[in-house]
């Protein structure tokens, strides 16, 4: 897995203490959810993420947890 990239959003956080919960890698998650690795790892990095890959990936967040 990568190193921990800044974490200075909720989100970011929050995404990033998921995908090492079920350890997964920022390419496999943004492949599962139907969006680019780097898309996940610039969320991680505090970027700005619009409205569909916000949906996706709080679906994906939901769905894990069962």
């Amino acid at each position: 897995m990568t190193p921990k990239p800044e974490l200075d959003t909720p989100l970011a956080l929050m995404l990033y203490q998921y995908r090492h919960y079920y350890r997964i890698s920022v390419r496999k998650l943004g492949h599962e959810i139907g969006v680019s690795g780097s898309t996940i790892s610039r969320i991680e990095s505090g970027h700005a993420v619009d409205a569909n890959t916000l949906l996706l990936l709080m679906r994906w967040m939901l769905q894990a947890d069962k």
